[in-house]
């Protein structure tokens, strides 16, 4: 999708050629519309500001004049939508006041400016995503005022996501949407795959000795699901990261286990579903995991077999699964610390110049790492590197 930045450049300069008459009709709030929904839909920093700034500008402009400037209720809802997922503590204030002029418009006459699922669902997500000790109870005040036939999947949806971290409670409110679809027949409170993962998240945030168990079961469900057409839940690539990242961080978990899940992954993707391509995340996990056997000498020679196959995928198109700093640094720290491995040297050289055909830079936390993987095997035992030029690495890159 066109990011936020991108579409405002195009929106400017739409303003700029109306101005020098090379273009007859002038951007209208259909246009400046557009821009909120790539705001809203993206992750860049500031997203949610720029959206309001936009807003405002347009209510400036019609309140100057501008009758094809008057904001409409989409676009109200765009800013919103922006806001509930900006992670920003004053977010729920940000979206009560856009609320308060809903009202007021809707007061003025202008019917189609009224409360809908979107909107509830959002409060509760910016709520869920504030940061505030007191952000599970206020979103379920909001979720039991909100009118029953508006208390659809989004809605259960962000309520889910609000409960952090109490798995228990996430899991009955998934209980409480499979009841209401098939003993009740609700059809607008079908759980989605989106309600499944809500429910892992709140697990892997529990902090349980069965979240890697718990997740593989909650998988296992949602394929069979799937497979019998009974709900539209089928597992993407954010419920293989999540599952992965629960498995990986269980020191009890078969580590073969991670390895089948990459390769189900792999294999939803290459038949053709575009919502299961491989991700950083999981294979990050995944090398994590088994740079953190340290029992085992072939454990690291998976985790290099796992950077490399990450290599190849993002070289074929796959860009979701190009490694970043954080897989560099996890599997640096790991190569640093092999004691055995007579080629070191060699590999730390290879990774340096895939980090820099990734753009990845190596900062001051990483070069230490790197020069102790260039010290000849007889330093071992030691905690201590001096960085200095008696360290010489083979790549002039890091020094």
């Amino acid at each position: 999708s066109l990011s936020g930045r991108r579409a405002e450049l195009i929106l400017l300069k739409m303003q700029e050629l109306h101005e020098e008459g090379r273009m007859r009709v002038p951007p209208s709030f259909g246009t400046f519309k557009k821009v909120l929904d790539c705001w809203a839909n993206t992750s860049e920093a500031g997203a949610a500001q720029r959206a309001e700034d936009l807003l405002s500008l347009a209510e400036k402009l019609y309140g100057a004049g501008d009758t094809n400037m008057r904001p409409d209720l989409e676009g109200y809802i765009s800013v919103i939508t922006a806001w509930s997922s900006s992670y920003a503590s004053e977010a729920p204030e940000r979206i009560q006041k856009h609320l308060t002029t809903i009202k007021k418009r809707r007061a003025e006459g202008d019917t189609i400016f009224k409360m809908n699922d979107r909107i509830y669902a959002a409060l509760i997500q910016a709520y869920a995503n504030s940061g505030r000790e007191n952000s599970a109870s206020t979103a379920l005040s909001i979720f039991e005022a909100t009118p029953e036939d508006m208390r659809t999947t989004p809605v259960y949806n962000a309520l889910i996501q609000a409960q952090g971290g109490d798995s228990s409670k996430a899991e009955d409110l998934l209980q409480e949407m499979h009841h209401l679809y098939f003993m009740d027949g609700n059809d607008f409170v079908e759980p989605d795959v989106e309600s499944f993962n809500s429910v892992l998240q709140a697990w892997l945030r529990s902090g349980s000795p069965m979240t890697a168990w718990r997740c593989d079961g909650i998988f296992k469900r949602m394929q069979s699901l799937s497979s019998s057409g009974e709900l539209n839940a089928k597992p993407n690539s954010r419920t293989f990261d999540l599952v992965i990242s629960a498995l990986a961080q269980d020191w009890g978990a078969e580590l073969g286990k991670l390895d089948s899940y990459l390769s189900l992954l792999k294999q939803h993707y290459q038949s053709g579903e575009c919502d299961c391509a491989p991700t950083v995340t999981s294979y990050t996990e995944a090398i994590k995991a088994w740079c953190r056997k340290d029992d085992d000498p072939r454990a690291f020679l998976r985790a290099k077999a796992l950077l490399d196959e990450m290599h190849e995928l993002a070289k074929d198109g796959v860009d979701s699964v190009r490694p970043n700093r954080n897989t560099y640094e996890v599997y640096l720290k790991a190569l640093s610390q092999q004691r055995f491995l007579d080629a070191r040297a060699e590999l730390a050289s290879d990774v340096v110049i895939k980090m820099k055909e990734n753009q990845v830079d190596v900062d001051e936390d990483l070069r230490p790492c790197l020069q102790r993987c260039f010290l000849p095997l007889d330093h071992f035992p030691s905690w201590v590197v001096m960085v200095d030029d008696s360290v010489t690495p083979q790549s002039h890159w890091i020094q």
